[in-house]
């Protein structure tokens, strides 16, 4: 007789209809479950389209990290570590070492009749490493699904739809535009970045010839980020000003300050923003210190739109804190800070439960970090606030295929892909 189940590609109708195998045969299916027989870390560096910069540091190039769990058939399930040494406070040669350190406990174990034990493993070796333990969770997940062949969706519990639609993140130029803004005048560095936000905005077809932010291959967005934090509270201004009179009003605005802010000055700025913008305006992220919940508060509670924690909810722990101070009203969920996309829809549940908005962001991550993150996304449905954007602004960044882009009459949009493995 054929064991079917999981290697008839019957997903995880196996676990529901065990007990109805003979014993003999039952143990000769669970035996026949492959079994993992490496766990390994791989660097891939990619350049960025340009210069991505934030309040804090500047990338020309991101480190990807990919997290692999192969398995004895050969299935080779990928995740990703999408390290920020200001966010995650890990860097590669830590990440290494964690997974080095759980490969010896995750040798052996079958997939994905183990995986729960495997992912107490993950989670409960060592505290911190969160990046890391989302790369795992995700190969994990990952080598299940492709094991099993059903989509990682529907070992999430189901999508709640196939799709969904991302702002992009304009980062902070070039200091020639800053330069020529400074001076009140309009270059043509400021020229090239007006045009920059046009084509975001699919006002206009083309890119500028001058290459002042990272630009993607689409256009047509329905929402901008734009970062700010430049050592100047009035020229962050200008710059957001600036966005809004390019798009024309065509997209939401974002407004990330990465922290730049002391709350009596992000008072003042937001609601000079307020003032410009008016509802275009859709949210303002982290204006002050993470550490700072009482000033993240303060803002909260003195301006009119909506404010979003993000280095300040770094944690399960930290989004209940934030949700129980009511330190803001929005929190950013990115897998790589919270451990993995099921720890990322607990701290859904966390914010949700407590009045919350939920907004699902990224690091510097290629597509396979992306699509886990566009799969926790679509399996909670909170999928009003999406920055999910970061490959768009890489050359060349691994796995295209797992996160696909394309546009249509809302904006630009991504889904999450699984590779299936044919039934044998």
């Amino acid at each position: 007789m054929r064991c079917k189940g999981i290697r008839a590609g019957k997903g995880f109708f196996l676990f529901s209809t065990l007990s109805l195998i003979e014993p003999e045969l039952l143990c000769r299916c669970v035996i026949a479950l492959p079994r993992i027989v490496d766990v390994s870390l791989e660097e891939v560096l990619v350049r960025v389209k340009g210069v991505f910069r934030i309040a804090y540091s500047a990338a020309a190039e991101a480190p990807i990290l990919l997290v692999k769990v192969k398995l004895d058939d050969g299935t080779i399930g990928v995740g990703e570590a999408g390290i920020a040494g200001r966010v995650t406070w890990e860097n590669t040669l830590a990440a290494r070492g964690y997974v080095e350190q759980l490969r010896q406990h995750l040798i052996g174990m079958n997939i994905p009749q183990e995986l729960g034990k495997a992912l107490r493993v993950v989670h409960s070796y060592a505290p911190g490493f969160s990046a890391t333990r989302a790369g795992l969770e995700e190969a994990l997940l990952d080598a299940s699904a492709q094991a099993t062949g059903v989509d990682v969706g529907l070992i999430l519990g189901g999508l709640t739809a196939r799709r969904l639609y991302t702002d992009y993140t304009v980062s902070i130029p070039v200091d020639d535009v800053l330069g020529e803004l400074r001076e009140g005048r309009h270059g043509e560095n400021v020229v090239a970045f007006i045009e920059s936000i046009e084509y975001l905005a699919g006002i206009r077809d083309s890119k500028p010839s001058k290459n002042v932010v990272p630009l993607p291959e689409l256009t047509g967005f329905h929402a901008l980020k734009v970062k700010v934090g430049t050592g100047d509270p009035g020229l962050d201004v200008e710059l957001v000003k600036l966005v809004y009179e390019a798009s024309r009003g065509r997209v939401k605005i974002r407004v990330d300050a990465n922290q730049a802010w002391t709350p009596k000055t992000a008072v003042k700025t937001v609601k000079k923003l307020e003032n410009i913008l008016g509802d275009i305006l859709e949210l303002v992220e982290q204006p002050v210190p993470a550490t700072d919940l009482e000033g993240l508060a303060y803002v909260t509670e003195n301006t009119g739109v909506p404010i979003a924690a993000d280095e300040s909810a770094r944690s399960i722990y930290e989004v209940a804190v934030v949700a129980k101070r009511r330190a803001a009203d929005i929190v950013n969920i990115k897998i790589a800070k919270i451990g993995g996309p099921l720890q990322a829809a607990r701290a859904t549940a966390i914010a949700q439960g407590n009045g919350l908005g939920v907004m699902w962001g990224c690091m510097l991550e290629s597509g396979y970090g992306i699509s886990y993150a566009a799969y926790a996304a679509l399996a909670t449905g909170y999928t009003s606030i999406v920055d999910l954007d970061s490959p768009l602004f890489l050359e060349e960044p691994p796995g295209s295929d797992r996160a696909v882009y394309g546009v249509d009459s809302r904006g630009v949009y991504l889904e999450p892909r699984t590779p299936i493995k044919k039934a044998q």
